[in-house]
């Protein structure tokens, strides 16, 4: 009987595992840790920080920094914690497990996979794979995987456009994005830090600001202009509020840690009227913006609608029609609102006028991934790609990451040819062909053509050893003068001289 399947979604800020024979729906685990600064330093790990009321006297640690996993002391205590039997209970001895990791990660930052996998937690057999190897064995593109799309995943750490064809990510056409949500987030810090409140320490509530005002704009110009324009006064003779405004309430931190927002027109709460609130006007739509305009802070990147396009030219031409009406957007940051339609607008414009663009959005962007998991888990090609210790112990990192590039073995049912695809690949066959003929003819042996070689050949080789030269060569002039000593021997003549190196010569 096959060892139960621990499915971990590895993500920079949240992890979603749970086992694929029991739980069809992950748990969220914060991937950091967290101490106290102030009074007993207390220590919370992962799930415990759910437990923690002081927030404002925490210091965050986490494994990942700008989307690399760099701290694996952290990432360590945490996956125990993880493992645990108060939380998922989780025996490696006696279990496999499947852990993703970013698009094109660092082959060291791989290794160190294995080693944790096999060495520390010695789990039974494992197989490590990105999102997009994934997403096709679920169903956000449908019922049935079309043989080819386009993946959008935009998370804590990157945004990454992938293009799937027939199951299988193809690495050359991965396009990334510097900018996820924890940018985002620092971003809007520092805008409300300079404008209203000082707020560089208070990120969780930042990141729950981001969430519940921030939006996509569908007319960045235009929202820009109605954000700045002068509001016209009301009956009363008091100027309207500004439709786009909107104003959230702080937390006081000792009772609770998040706040609230209120509606437009309002700047104080009616059951709290003495907290203080910061108002939002053109930060709503301007956070969001960096993901397709990252050159407004500076960012010398493509945007997301030409990554999109990039992604797409990197497919074989006669799948970019099926690529252009399959575009998938997972992650949470695509939950902004109005984010798939401003996606969908921008791509339009570079797509073909006669095809249609789709954009398929996942019932729950960030744990669509493991959903996509459970059923692949529980499928026999799981057994067939995930590795064993002893193979680990027989090949080690360097062999596992010849097994896992490409990340082809977790293909989805294959795809025949396209006839266009066959006559391509019988005519590379023909050239092939035709070359190794020349090469053929080329090696024919000529006798006339040798015997001018050879003569060429002996008599470069006796003018050069009749030429003195400094040293060894002048003693050895003196002495062929002198009659002492025998000549010097004439190089040896290659029997069968190539054409090419007659040309060169």
């Amino acid at each position: 009987m096959a060892p139960p399947v621990f499915i971990l979604d590895n993500g920079a800020s949240t992890i979603k595992c749970g086992f694929a024979h029991l739980n069809p729906k992950p748990r969220l685990i914060p991937n950091r840790v967290a101490r106290l600064t102030k009074g007993y330093r207390q220590l919370f790990i992962a799930d415990e920080l759910e437990k923690c009321t002081a927030w404002e006297d925490l210091h965050w640690r986490m494994p990942f920094e700008r989307g690399i996993l760099t701290n694996w002391d952290i990432e360590k205590v945490v996956w125990d914690r993880v493992f645990s039997p108060g939380v998922m209970n989780v025996d490696p001895s006696e279990s496999s497990l499947l852990v993703t990791e970013p698009p094109l990660d660092l082959p060291n930052v791989s290794t160190t996979y294995d080693q944790m996998v096999f060495e520390e937690y010695e789990f039974c057999s494992y197989y490590r794979c990105s999102s997009a190897a994934l997403i096709p064995h679920g169903k956000l593109y449908g019922p049935k995987m079309p043989e080819a799309a386009i993946l959008v995943e935009s998370g804590h750490s990157f945004t990454h456009v992938t293009p799937i064809l027939r199951g299988v990510p193809v690495p050359a056409g991965i396009r990334r994005i510097d900018i996820g949500g924890h940018m985002m987030t620092n971003h809007l810090k520092t805008m409300l830090s300079f404008r209203q409140f000082e707020m560089m320490d208070l990120g969780w509530v930042v990141e729950d600001i981001k969430h519940k005002l921030c939006y996509v704009s569908q007319d960045f110009k235009a929202d820009i202009e109605a954000a700045h324009a002068t509001q016209p006064r009301g009956s009363d003779g008091k100027i309207l509020p500004n439709p786009l405004e909107r104003s959230y309430v702080l937390p006081d931190l000792a009772t609770e840690k998040l706040g609230h927002s209120l509606p437009a027109g309002r700047s104080r709460s009616p059951t709290r009227p003495d907290h203080p609130a910061v108002r939002l006007n053109n930060e709503r739509f301007s956070i969001p913006e960096l993901l397709f305009r990252p050159s407004n802070i500076g960012l010398n990147q493509a945007g997301l609608a030409e990554c999109v396009y990039q992604a797409v030219s990197a497919l074989p031409e006669e799948a970019r029609a099926l690529a252009w009406c399959n575009i998938g957007v997972i992650g949470g940051n695509t939950l902004f609102e109005g984010f798939a339609e401003r996606l969908e607008s921008e791509i339009r414009p570079r797509a073909p006028a006669h095809l249609k663009v789709t954009i398929h959005e996942a019932e729950d962007p960030i744990t669509c991934t493991y959903t996509s998991a459970v059923p692949f888990a529980k499928s026999k090609a799981f057994q067939q790609v995930a590795v064993t210790r002893q193979q680990y112990e027989e090949v080690g990192s360097s062999g596992l990451r010849r097994l896992f590039a490409g990340e082809k073995r977790t293909s989805v049912t294959p795809v025949p040819q396209t006839t266009s695809a066959k006559r391509k690949a019988e005519v590379v066959v023909e050239k092939g062909e035709e070359e190794e003929e020349e090469k053929e003819e080329e090696e024919a042996e000529d006798p006339e053509e040798e015997e001018e070689q050879e003569l060429v050949v002996v008599k470069l080789g006796r003018t050069r050893s009749n030429r003195p030269s400094t040293g060894a060569g002048k003693a050895g002039a003196s002495r062929r003068k002198s009659g002492s000593g025998s000549a010097t021997p004439a190089p040896a003549v290659p029997t069968r001289p190539t054409r090419s190196r007659t040309k060169a010569s």
